[in-house]
């Protein structure tokens, strides 16, 4: 479960934001919520055809993003075999619902990044902006980014770490917007890969704030990894 959620947040969510966000910090179910989630604000869009890899069997699914200023939620479909994924990252946690099982998860991002053998911090790989702006210009101290290929409207990418087996791969697209996520593979340097190639993508698209809230049933089983 650890290097699941992982690897999910590695490309959708595991991202560390500043403070003020255009969507309230939820809590609890939805329905309790005293703001109208049909509301929308301004994001990007993707949609992901994804495939993971664990112990050697592939799962496909479908994993949607919607990326504001301050918050990612992630929306995934036939996920794992549990159905359904939906998860957010605000401020510095990763929260995390399977509605077909009902297990939910709640989890400060250093404690799931540092939970393995690599050192790495949250702080030290901020993935909101990889999603943004190309590795190259982040100026990473610690982290091994390499240009691997490029042409006008496409550049693609490497990045490791040294102290740690995992490896991203990421490709960009030259969109309106700037420079854009368009295929990634992830790898834990063990038995665990997640794949996704981009089908779609929309900048500035209104979204509406239920996509980026994580429903808490009661009861729901906790997942600790």
């Amino acid at each position: 479960m650890v290097r699941t959620l992982l690897a999910t947040g590695v490309l959708a969510v595991c991202v560390l934001f500043l403070a003020g966000c255009g969507v309230p910090p939820a809590s609890g179910n939805e329905a309790t919520l005293s703001y109208d989630p049909d509301q929308k604000i301004e994001a990007d869009a993707y949609q992901f055809s994804a495939r993971v890899w664990r112990d050697g069997k592939p799962t496909t699914f479908r994993l949607e993003l919607y990326v504001a200023d301050t918050v990612i939620g992630v929306s995934g479909y036939g996920y794992l075999g549990k159905g359904a994924l939906k998860a957010r990252v605000i401020r510095d946690s990763l929260e995390a619902y399977f509605p077909t099982t009902k297990e939910y998860q709640f989890e400060p991002l250093d404690d799931l990044i540092s939970s393995g053998d690599c050192p790495m911090t949250g702080s030290e790989l901020d993935l909101q902006q990889l999603l943004r702006d190309l590795p190259d210009s982040l100026g990473y101290a610690d982290l091994k980014v390499v240009l691997t290929d490029s042409a006008d409207d496409r550049r693609d990418y490497s990045v490791s770490d040294d102290r740690c087996g995992w490896l991203l791969d990421l490709t960009y697209r030259l969109e309106d917007s700037g420079w854009r996520i368009s295929y990634f593979e992830f790898t834990d340097g063990d038995e665990f890969r997640l794949r996704g190639d981009r089908q779609r993508y929309r900048d500035a698209a209104r979204v509406k704030i239920g996509r980026f809230l994580v429903p808490s049933p009661d009861p729901a089983v906790s997942v600790t990894p």
